[in-house]
């Protein structure tokens, strides 16, 4: 089972959706990524895992792999937090407010 929070700011209200484990995919016949979330019965034979990210200097989203760059794609900064782990960091949006997690907003796969 998957678990999801929403992580919000709370100076501005940007929020992002955060699950725990990340997007697991396979490699399909044609050698593109083929997303395998829980309950898909072929999370178990998952080959990768993307960890999505937000960058701390610009607040884009983007997605880390171990065999990849980890920078920014938009400002190539590495100032980065995985999204799931945001909480308490000061939101680059509107740099003032911190993100935090409400309890009661949460996703269940």
């Amino acid at each position: 089972m998957a678990y999801g929070k929403v992580i919000e700011c709370d100076g501005c209200g940007f929020k992002v959706d955060a699950w725990d484990e990340g997007n697991p995919y396979i490699l399909g016949l044609d050698g593109k990524k083929e997303y395998v979330y829980h309950p898909d019965p072929r999370r178990s034979e998952a080959t990768g895992l993307e960890t999505p990210c937000l960058c701390l200097n610009c607040g884009r989203e983007y997605n880390v792999e171990e065999e990849l760059p980890k920078v920014c794609p938009r400002c190539q900064s590495s100032h980065r937090k995985e999204c799931y782990e945001l909480e308490g960091e000061i939101c680059p949006k509107c740099n003032q407010g911190k993100f935090f997690h409400d309890p009661k907003k949460f996703m269940i796969s």
